[in-house]
């Protein structure tokens, strides 16, 4: 006897449509090819659309995060540097 659940992680925020209406949504995408962009329509931003009715992707919010603060890091500590050395002279 296997466990298991389902994750619907986004259940608490959001009100999942009608089971019949996911269901119509999945079918209309039978034999049509998907278009996708990692960004802006990936896998997760499918799912989220066909049972939210609205496309949603953490992981790209959170690559997107992740991405601003290590750059805004690093001009933080290219700026620090300037200004040391520039204190230095």
């Amino acid at each position: 006897n296997d466990t298991w659940r389902v994750n619907n992680k986004y259940d608490r925020s959001r009100t999942p449509l009608p089971v019949k209406e996911i269901i119509r949504r999945a079918e209309h995408w039978i034999d049509r090819e998907v278009p996708y962009d990692v960004l802006t329509n990936n896998c997760e931003h499918f799912v989220t659309e066909l049972r939210y009715g609205e496309g949603v992707s953490d992981q790209v919010t959170n690559a997107v995060i992740g991405t601003t603060a290590a750059v805004g890091g690093i001009l933080l500590v290219g700026l620090a540097t300037a200004v040391v050395k520039g204190f230095s002279r």
